[in-house]
């Protein structure tokens, strides 16, 4: 691990900062005798140094947020939908599986999880230096960074909630079911928690489950619950016991109140600066 993640120059002198478990998450810099306050979060999302936003650096990272927001509302509506048509509490005909649109949905989360992870490997390890353009990377491991941990942790995740969203849509044997269905959809929605406790402290400091007054803190906690509404959908859809209706519709009532969390975090992350 990079003990002196991230860089700063000699215009800086090191005022305080903040760790968790190895990782810096926050540092408070001095510039003569104006406070200066680095947070890893904000690094990943391109934002500036708080305290510099009237000089911000144009930083290529940032034009990321928004694309990434609305492939998780997307995505999350697709969850929401399918949950309810499937729970009998919306009246719509359609011709094909409901299961088809939560796998559709699960391409949505993928592909905002895998940018949001570029967003992640892509920023400097100083202060404020932006990325260029002609050092981008498509896939890195950079274990220094908490960001990285929780947008690599949520992008494997995603992964996992393809195949399992994708062998639900084909008739299956209860031992298929396990293993192609449960199986990568319980492993993916602890992968999911993880990248939201992760995203949490990265932006705080510290896990916490009721957002502070920061819009940052709004996002992650929301995303937060997203992930333990999931967590809870994936343990109620135990093959063994799904079959059970209080169970099936439980599970189904989880995964529309997480996509409503993750709806409503991405609805935020797209009005951030």
């Amino acid at each position: 691990m990079k003990l002196h993640y991230p860089h700063f120059d000699n215009k800086y002198q090191h005022h305080e900062h903040k760790y968790f478990r190895g990782f810096r998450v926050e540092l408070k810099l001095l510039v003569g005798e104006k406070l200066k306050v680095w947070n890893a979060r904000r690094h990943r999302k391109g934002f500036n140094l708080i305290g510099n936003e009237h000089h911000e650096t144009a930083n290529p990272l940032v034009l990321l947020n928004l694309p990434i927001a609305i492939l998780f509302i997307v995505g999350s509506a697709h969850f929401i939908f399918a949950s309810l048509l499937q729970l009998e509490w919306l009246s719509f005909q359609t011709h094909f599986d409901i299961n088809t649109i939560f796998f559709y949905g699960s391409i949505f989360f993928t592909s905002a999880a895998y940018i949001q992870y570029l967003q992640a490997i892509n920023g400097t390890d100083s202060v404020d230096t932006p990325p260029n353009w002609k050092d981008w990377k498509w896939f890195a491991i950079q274990p220094h960074r908490i960001g990285f941990w929780s947008t690599f942790t949520q992008f494997a995740g995603t992964l996992l909630f393809n195949v399992s969203t994708f062998a639900a849509i084909f008739p299956a044997s209860a031992h298929t079911a396990w293993i192609f269905i449960w199986g990568p959809d319980f492993i993916g929605s602890i992968l999911f928690l993880v990248s939201g406790y992760l995203a949490v402290v990265e932006s705080d400091a510290h896990v916490h489950y009721w957002p502070k007054t920061t819009l940052s803190s709004v996002i992650t906690v929301f995303n937060l619950w997203g992930c333990l509404f999931f967590m809870i959908s994936a343990f109620m859809a135990v093959p063994s016991i799904v079959t059970v209706h209080i169970m099936l519709e439980g599970s189904l009532a989880t995964t529309a109140l997480g996509g409503v969390c993750f709806m409503a975090s991405s609805f935020f992350l797209a009005i951030e600066k």
